[in-house]
């Protein structure tokens, strides 16, 4: 599937109008705790840039985010950490659930544009 990024005011959002529509709130895709910094890193600093990701490996995949579990509390919230091969950690929320199911243990990626 495809996602796309983009950056409002210095905040990175997941573009996904169907979680809205079924009563998400935007905020909800605020992408934060360096999710943030990984999407400034793919798009070098651009405004906006489009995923390829899928669950199972692909050809042509760029790299891959792998599940390292519960490992920080953000707020009241607690967040998922993924890691990609360099180490960036970072935390995906709750809406990477309603996107995948549950938290996939790889989730590998292509930057599209």
């Amino acid at each position: 599937m495809r996602i796309r990024f983009y950056n409002e005011e210095g905040r990175w959002y997941a573009d996904l109008p169907k979680y809205i529509q079924e009563g998400g709130d935007k905020e909800d895709l605020l992408m934060v705790a360096g999710a943030d910094t990984w999407l400034d890193i793919l798009s070098e600093c651009g405004s906006e840039i489009t995923l390829e990701i899928s669950t199972e490996h692909f050809d042509g995949f760029d790299s891959k985010l792998l599940y390292v579990g519960d490992i920080h509390t953000i707020g009241a919230s607690t967040g998922d950490y993924i890691v990609y091969p360099d180490m960036h950690k970072m935390w995906l929320c709750g809406v990477t659930v309603w996107v995948f199911g549950e938290y996939p243990q790889v989730i590998y990626y292509k930057v599209i544009s």
